[in-house]
């Protein structure tokens, strides 16, 4: 069976555009105001990352599952509603990656 990596990467790039706006925003906020914020390795949120893994687990199925197992697919989501108390959830998070869908 072939795994369609274009497809799963452009699929993954519609879905977090939207944090990586979030994310270059807040940077921008945190360099005109110098504020010291959480750093995020120590904001991990347990119930943000079972909602991670069940959708991994229901986008991720049979043989995509082997992508993230074999860690070919790291995924991080960050809540920064509160940004002095962010919530963070990845898998494969320290792996290093290419992220052709982010500049």
């Amino acid at each position: 069976m072939t795994i369609d990596v274009r497809s799963i990467a452009i699929t993954w790039a519609r879905r977090l555009s939207m944090i990586a706006c979030l994310v270059a925003a807040c940077g921008v906020a945190a360099a005109e105001d110098q504020t010291t914020y959480p750093l995020l390795r120590e904001s991990i949120d347990p119930e943000l990352y079972k909602a991670l893994e069940a959708a991994l687990a229901e986008e991720f199925r049979g043989t995509r599952k082997a992508l993230v197992r074999n860690k070919k697919v790291s995924m991080a989501v960050v809540d920064i509603n509160d940004p002095m108390h962010p919530r963070v959830a990845a898998v494969n998070g320290d792996v290093m990656l290419y992220a052709a869908s982010l500049p």
